[in-house]
């Protein structure tokens, strides 16, 4: 019997219920959670150790723009989202990245993980959320 390969999805996000809305749908969707993390050091250390396949992306953690880390997972060829409350705030390298604008329904939360990481919405329960 083959088992499929689940999606390790990293998420960096500094507001504690955002990341949790991210990781429950990430995990409705047959993927599994990296993190979640609200503090860059810890993202740039999590994003090189072990399998990663991807990342959500708050812009801004604290006050500190993730753009480091953004161009590491570009360099790795890593896909990855954004998700800010300001559309300009993403930079001009990364702007043909998906971006999911804050606040956000769990509709497109869903949409926005199953197209970038080819998660599987067939018959998931994010969208609900």
């Amino acid at each position: 019997m083959v088992r499929a390969v689940r999606q390790r999805i990293l998420i960096v996000e500094d507001e504690p219920l955002t990341a949790i809305r991210i990781e429950a749908v990430i995990r409705e969707l047959g993927g599994e959670v990296g993190g979640p993390t609200g503090n860059l050091r810890e993202a740039l250390r999590l994003a090189e150790g072990g399998p990663l396949d991807g990342a959500v992306l708050d812009v801004n953690l604290h006050g500190i723009p993730v753009y480091s880390l953004a161009d590491r997972l570009a360099f790795r060829q890593i896909p990855f989202a954004f998700l800010t409350g300001h559309a300009d705030a993403v930079p001009p390298a990364h702007a043909d990245r998906p971006l999911l604008l804050k606040p956000f329904h769990g509709p497109e939360l869903a949409r926005v993980l199953a197209d970038t990481f080819q998660l599987s919405t067939a018959g998931d329960t994010a969208a609900a959320a």
